[in-house]
């Protein structure tokens, strides 16, 4: 909420793993719950870079359940459905 980026380290961690599982299970879908990018400061160019090549990477529909801090941050860039819930 600060603006401060998620380590790019934990991020490529995440990221690492999401794919290994994926290539696992082979999902036609996943669902990302909520805050993921945290907020527009903290959407750096290797945040946004990382998962662009994740979501061509993956063979599965990834979709968003948008949380309170991702709202600010969204982009049309990423190739993932996303949900938006207001309460």
């Amino acid at each position: 909420m600060a603006g401060i980026p998620v380590a790019q380290q934990v991020n490529g961690e995440t990221l690492k793993r999401l794919r290994s599982y994926c290539n696992k299970v082979c999902p036609e879908q996943f669902f990302v719950l909520g805050d993921l990018f945290h907020s527009r400061q903290g959407m750096v160019t290797e945040i946004e870079i990382a998962w662009s090549i994740f979501l061509e990477e993956v063979d599965a529909k990834v979709t968003l359940i948008v949380g309170n801090h991702d709202r600010i941050a969204l982009k049309s860039v990423f190739n993932m459905n996303y949900i938006i819930q207001f309460l």
